[in-house]
């Protein structure tokens, strides 16, 4: 039963966000008992695929199971983990030659051009955080729109097959800005801004982000095991 769930998430007849059958319509689905169902449940839920709010249902949350590099680094990832339904605004996007703060941290030249997107993240549809992203060109080569509407760790990892190789992240606070305030539809307040340059192949930048967050509402947890 499981496995005909995980199908229909994977194949998009159950899309991101929609709130799955309940229990008793799941058994008259498949003529299975209850404890079925349940344990069927369960296992997608703890392979990340389906996300449980208390006192509204059971969601589909991803079309995969999570990698370890994507539960480290990922938005999305990490908001499933935690027990939200993420989603994105995207506000800008565009082709342009390298800000020269930019290039530093890519290990480029001006003159050769990054994709900027520039997005709202939400959990359970409240604003979380402004993020602002710099990729290649180069390296991730042409990119629409649409590519970037949810996840950028599994279109770029996953659909294009760019390996992550090493990260740099660095965490300091600040006070947010009356521009994202009103962007973010929040009050002024204090925040954490975390940057992340990420590395491909042999050791190059391609993947410069800022994450702003809103201080009240987030907080960073690692795990990591060695």
């Amino acid at each position: 039963m499981a496995e005909s769930i995980k199908s229909l998430i994977i194949n998009g007849k159950w899309t991101i966000g929609k709130r799955i059958p309940g229990d008793f319509q799941l058994m008259k689905d498949y003529n299975v008992s209850r404890d079925t169902v349940r344990k069927a449940v369960r296992l997608l839920v703890d392979d990340g695929y389906l996300i449980r709010r208390p006192g509204k249902g059971t969601f589909v949350c991803r079309k995969r199971k999570s990698d370890f590099m994507e539960q480290l680094i990922s938005f999305t990832s990490e908001m499933i983990a935690r027990g939200y339904i993420p989603s994105a605004k995207l506000i800008n996007f565009e082709e342009m030659r390298s800000p020269a703060e930019i290039a530093d941290k890519l290990d480029c030249d001006q003159k050769d051009k990054v994709y900027y997107v520039e997005r709202i993240r939400y959990v359970n549809d409240i604003p979380v955080a402004h993020e602002k992203s710099y990729l290649l060109k180069s390296v991730v080569g042409n990119l629409k729109k649409q590519d970037i509407e949810d996840s950028m760790y599994e279109f770029l990892a996953y659909k294009l097959g760019i390996p992550f190789t090493r990260m740099i992240q660095e965490i300091k606070p600040m006070i947010l800005d009356t521009r994202l305030a009103k962007l973010m539809g929040i009050d002024i307040m204090p925040v954490l801004n975390l940057t992340r340059t990420i590395f491909t192949g042999k050791d190059k930048p391609f993947y410069y982000l800022s994450f702003i967050f809103r201080g009240d509402i987030y907080s960073v947890r690692n795990e990591l095991k060695f």
